[in-house]
């Protein structure tokens, strides 16, 4: 399987740091992210946005699967793939909700 979910059934990310950003609302976060058995730290950008009861916290991060080891169709990995190849970088999309 892609990320070999029997064996290693959880991924996680934990946030490290967070600092305010250049732009009111947004923040530059650093989490260690850990897939199989893997972990490494990636830096990116989140957005909160307050509402009358809640704050919502949004980002995109771009993973490289390569870097953790998922090797399934990528050209890192592997020179003959022709059409068959995979990218190896995939988005995370993240949202958090609080409540106030």
């Amino acid at each position: 399987s892609f990320f070999n979910v029997a064996k290693f059934p959880v991924a996680k990310a934990v946030i490290t740091k967070v600092k305010a950003g250049a732009v009111d609302g947004e923040y530059t976060v650093t989490a260690d992210i850990t897939i199989k058995k893997t972990t490494l730290s990636h830096t990116f950008t989140a957005k909160v946005v307050s509402e009358s009861d809640k704050y919502t916290a949004t980002a995109n991060v771009t993973i490289d699967r390569s870097k953790y080891d998922v090797k399934y169709g990528s050209t890192s990995f592997f020179d003959s793939l022709g059409d068959n190849a995979i990218s190896d970088n995939f988005d995370l999309v993240i949202t958090l909700v609080s409540l106030k």
